[in-house]
């Protein structure tokens, strides 16, 4: 009895084996699953473009801006301006006599045509008239090369240090 019911299941195994083999088997032809069949009927969508926001799109011509592709840079360039300003200042007779020296940071625009404009002094204020002599001579500075974003000439705060040393 031991004896029928280990062949029965070997058997068994066997035609299990049998089916199995024959059902995998695809005798050379491949078969497309589903998706590849949806793929010959429908071609892929087109990729979605994500319209970009241009400057010119949205540029307002009063905005300042801090940081552009091209910052303004006045004609002839930092060696340019530097010349201009040990040409055009004069040390003040009042911070000569108190002795006083240091750095004048003059903030302003470089507008889009140029010129300049929105004249500051930021932050500590050293005194003996150094603050209105550096303002006088940025304000007669001839007009600079603007600054531009994206091709677009755009109004530009620049921050231009004038130092003072006492010899």
């Amino acid at each position: 009895m031991k004896r029928s019911i280990l062949k029965m299941s070997f058997l068994l195994g066997a035609m299990c084996g049998c089916f199995l083999w024959s059902s995998c088997r695809n005798n050379g032809v491949v078969q497309p699953s589903q998706k590849d069949a949806w793929a010959k009927i429908m071609p892929p969508p087109p990729p979605q473009k994500k319209p970009q926001a241009r400057i010119t799109d949205v540029y307002n011509p009063h905005q300042v801006f801090t940081f552009v592709e091209q910052m303004p840079s006045f004609p002839g360039g930092e060696t340019a301006l530097m010349q201009y300003l040990h040409d055009h200042i004069s040390y003040p007779k009042d911070a000569r006599e108190k002795g006083i020296s240091g750095t004048v940071v003059v903030q302003f625009i470089v507008n889009r045509d140029g010129s300049l404009s929105d004249f500051k002094i930021p932050g500590k204020h050293l005194g003996g008239g150094l603050e209105q002599e550096s303002i006088n001579v940025v304000q007669n500075i001839p007009k600079w090369i603007p600054g531009s974003q994206e091709g677009v000439k755009v109004n530009v705060r620049y921050a231009l240090p004038v130092r003072y040393v006492l010899q």
